[in-house]
């Protein structure tokens, strides 16, 4: 990249490639992390590119991030949720794309982890309405017996 500092940061340290991953734009996301774009800088939210790949349904930059670099999805952000929590608690048309890109990558993905609250990724599918993901995440044996820090779980959530 001519001129361009791959890692700048603006005043909430997010760089470029947070704002690819925000705005799904892959391409872009490609060219940055092909000229030393760090994929694993946390922003000031404490999110890294992944997260905000997983918050704002960019399913597209997510593929690249998990092919074409060495981010680990399991990693968590500064509120202890991890790609697979962030993309069912914020749901939305991609979720269940997000899903199956993430278990193209790792098919012994851990989706029973729970985020600092204690909640799984089929609980905050479940609240937050998403079917679709809850029979994706079903389908690989998603459990739903947990109940979270709060002891709530699936027998206490009015249906």
């Amino acid at each position: 990249m001519a001129g361009g500092e791959v890692n700048a940061t603006d005043a909430n340290q997010s760089t470029p490639l947070h704002l690819a991953a925000e705005l799904d734009l892959a391409n872009v996301a490609e060219i940055l992390l092909q000229n030393g774009a760090d994929p694993t800088h946390l922003d000031q939210a404490g999110n890294n590119c992944l997260h905000l790949a997983a918050r704002w349904n960019a399913s597209a930059v997510s593929r690249v991030l998990l092919t074409e670099s060495s981010i680990d999805p399991k990693l968590p952000n500064a509120k202890g949720k991890n790609f697979l929590h962030l993309v069912a608690f914020h749901g939305g048309e991609n979720a269940v794309e997000q899903f199956n890109i993430l278990l193209e990558h790792d098919q012994s993905y851990p989706i029973h982890e729970t985020d600092l609250d204690g909640n799984t990724a089929m609980y905050l599918a479940y609240s937050n309405g998403d079917t679709a993901l809850c029979v994706a995440l079903a389908k690989v044996g998603s459990v739903l017996a947990k109940y979270n820090n709060e002891g709530i779980g699936f027998r206490y959530i009015p249906f």
